[in-house]
């Protein structure tokens, strides 16, 4: 049978591992917040515990690692997320501006610059693309926030953001 030191820290160990399960799905990032405000709230606590009852002081370290390295794989994997969709948005952007100059025109679908239905619906942030009056409209999903999304803006050749 564990002690009870050892089935908390069981206890904290699978629930740090459902925590970063659950704020790992894209678009549930915002999960992080209160995450991080209650991890703000508890070093404070337990410190003053860990003052209190020094027996508890190995049990608290332990807790504070855990919670902490969950956080950070979860924001890691964010920020990796993030970097991939903002490499993929500018690499479609580098593909219209070409097929721009060389057709004089901006392209109808993704299909024109060898970005297939598939291929689309593969990519991080879901990029999507339309042409509307011979301007190219370029958007993606913010991979953190669920209701964000980034739109290229091609007359002043930067991203933009917006979170409705």
């Amino acid at each position: 049978m564990l002690t009870d030191q050892k089935q908390k820290l069981v206890s904290a160990i699978i629930a740090a591992c459902v925590g970063v399960l659950v704020a790992s799905v894209p678009g549930w990032g915002l999960l992080l917040g209160p995450a991080i405000i209650g991890l703000i709230v508890w070093i404070p606590l337990g410190i003053r515990a860990a003052i209190k009852k020094p027996e508890t002081r190995p049990l608290q370290a332990a807790y504070l690692i855990i919670y902490v390295l969950a956080i950070s794989i979860v924001i890691t994997l964010y920020h990796d997320r993030a970097d991939a969709a903002r490499k993929i948005g500018d690499a479609i952007v580098t593909k219209i501006d070409e097929f721009t100059a060389r057709n004089g025109r901006c392209p109808a679908s993704f299909d024109e610059i060898g970005i297939s239905k598939s291929d689309e619906e593969n990519l991080p942030g879901l990029p999507r693309y339309s042409c509307e009056d011979g301007k190219p409209h370029l958007t993606y999903l913010d991979v953190m926030d669920p209701y964000g999304h980034y739109w290229y803006d091609f007359q002043d050749r930067v991203w933009r953001g917006h979170s409705d």
